[in-house]
């Protein structure tokens, strides 16, 4: 059986999904049930919220939270993220995964809590976090930053890496 459920996400920290299901019509007048199954990424939470609608109209609305196990279930979705740019990454990606239509790299969330950026920095060419400047994966950058807050480019320099001088 096909899973009903397509992704229809365009806020950054959710993964949407939506079923509907068109009910017989009622004096003349459309109904559906529709489905609506929310990841919010930031938290690693998930919702389900149902709604009756009669003429694409909201009726009811009944929202509940589930685990995100059953959310990936019910989904079918793994822990499958979008791009920026529209295309959806194969359900085995891994963070080492690039995009198979523009090339930038998969999603990873920082520990701060917001999503590296998808292009590397123009200056150091690592992804750093826009709200606290973590360098994904380094614990030193040729930039100068170090995740102990020294000088990283001066510790690079220590543990014997060679640097040139022009950046």
């Amino acid at each position: 059986m096909k899973n009903p459920f397509k992704n229809v996400s365009s806020i950054p920290n959710e993964v949407m999904y939506e079923a509907s299901e068109e009910l017989p019509p009622l004096n003349d007048k459309g109904r559906s049930i529709v489905t609506r199954l929310t990841l919010y990424k930031d938290t690693n939470s998930a919702m389900i919220a149902t709604m009756y609608e009669v003429d694409g109209s909201s009726v009811s609305y009944i929202e509940a939270p589930i685990s995100v196990e059953m959310f990936r279930e019910m989904s079918g979705s793994g822990t499958q993220y979008q791009c920026c740019c529209g295309h959806n990454f194969p359900l085995d990606s891994t963070e080492d995964d690039n995009c198979s239509e523009c090339g930038r790299g998969y999603p990873i969330t920082c520990g701060c809590g917001e999503l590296y950026p998808q292009r590397p920095h123009r200056g150091c060419g690592a992804r750093v976090c826009n709200e606290c400047g973590d360098h994904y994966g380094l614990s030193n950058c040729y930039c100068g930053w170090s995740r102990s807050g020294g000088d990283g480019r001066r510790n690079l320099i220590e543990d014997g890496e060679c640097l040139e001088d022009d950046y």
